[in-house]
């Protein structure tokens, strides 16, 4: 791990965050500004990529850094640009026809008359927005969010019992992360994934260790695919109910249960 490296990292990704936020919470969406931003957004994507490994010093994290990058390069375009969020309308102001947005009713769309904001309000709108790939706790926040308790679905934990249910997913989930990590055996790639160990014509692949390989192999990336959601999701709901900006209820759980996911469909949405 470089330090210095990782600083630079950390405060690139804060600034594309608070970019977005700011774009979202006080400029008008019409604003060229928002436009000429978004150069500054490329060149912290084409800062922080190049060093993001070394900086972290391993793989995983480095891929984490450079996912959160990108992703808030991604964020940018959709709530600054295409659909263009605004906190004086709370709520995208333009509705790309066919896209996410597209899906909600005109009365949803209508919108709401309230006071004008303040500037702590219209900052807090930001970072909700520019951190939310679901939209959640408005007219456009995205279909089949799983409830906090399947028995209870109106319950809703207390600001403390949230943050220590995160708090603890965000340690279990580093502490897998981190053993599957030092699990990995680099040099080993070239003999277990050689092309002759793909063919499927080669019978050998077939053989009980083979199919145990690819078998541990696959659900090894499964689950540290869900690590880094929950990881990721985690991180950014305690920072934001634990400082204040956001509430509870906008922080639902990343997935639902396991018993639900019995189609295609529902195991994706």
């Amino acid at each position: 791990m470089n330090v210095t490296l990782l600083l630079r990292v950390v405060g690139f990704c804060l600034l594309q965050t608070t970019i977005n936020a700011t774009v979202v919470g006080f400029v008008a969406p019409s604003s060229i500004f928002r436009l000429a931003l978004l150069p500054v957004i490329v060149w912290s994507v084409y800062e922080v990529l190049p060093i993001c490994l070394e900086a972290t010093g391993t793989i995983l994290w480095g891929a984490l850094a450079g996912s959160f990058s990108i992703s808030s390069l991604i964020q940018y375009i959709d709530t600054a640009l295409l659909s263009r969020w605004s906190a004086d309308s709370r709520a995208p102001t333009h509705i790309v026809k066919g896209g996410t947005y597209d899906n909600t009713s005109r009365e949803q769309r209508q919108p709401v008359k309230t006071p004008a904001p303040t500037k702590w309000q219209r900052l807090k709108f930001g970072y909700q927005i520019s951190v939310s790939t679901r939209k959640v706790g408005t007219p456009y926040q995205v279909k089949g969010i799983s409830p906090f308790s399947t028995e209870d679905p109106p319950h809703l934990p207390s600001r403390g019992a949230f943050l220590l249910t995160k708090a603890t997913t965000l340690m279990a989930s580093y502490l897998l992360l981190d053993l599957s990590n030092l699990a990995n055996q680099p040099e080993q790639n070239q003999t277990l994934y050689h092309p002759s160990r793909i063919s499927w014509t080669n019978p050998d692949n077939f053989a009980p260790e083979q199919l145990l390989v690819r078998s541990v192999t696959a659900l090894g990336f499964w689950l540290n695919l869900y690590c880094i959601i929950q990881f990721y999701m985690g991180a950014f709901a305690f920072f934001m109910v634990g400082i204040g900006v956001s509430r509870v209820e906008y922080w639902p759980p990343s997935f639902g249960p396991m018993s639900e996911a019995y189609t295609v469909r529902r195991f994706w949405g």
